[in-house]
């Protein structure tokens, strides 16, 4: 139990408003992120849904056809270029 009463020291730096749902297939991270999507502000993003959708002719269609052609993940510095040029 808490019961020192002190305000909370301010936050620092960089403030992020995002939720991470991470797991194995089929654990119901998309129906969550659903759910969540369901509140004003917030949006779903699926990984797999926004590789699935790329174009394959395209850069970025390209680079995740290298890596999903060798049962390989796409780096996360790639996924992270790939969700800016998503959104």
């Amino acid at each position: 139990m808490i019961t020192d009463k002190s305000p909370l020291p301010e936050a620092t730096g960089p403030c992020y408003q995002a939720v991470l749902l991470v797991g194995p297939p089929g654990v119901g991270k998309g129906t969550q992120g659903k759910m969540l999507a369901q509140i004003p502000g917030i949006f779903h993003i699926s990984s797999g849904d926004m590789f699935r959708e790329l174009d394959r002719n395209s850069k970025f269609g390209r680079i995740f056809q290298e890596y999903a052609g060798i049962g390989k993940l796409v780096p996360d510095d790639m996924t992270i270029k790939i969700w800016q040029d998503y959104m």
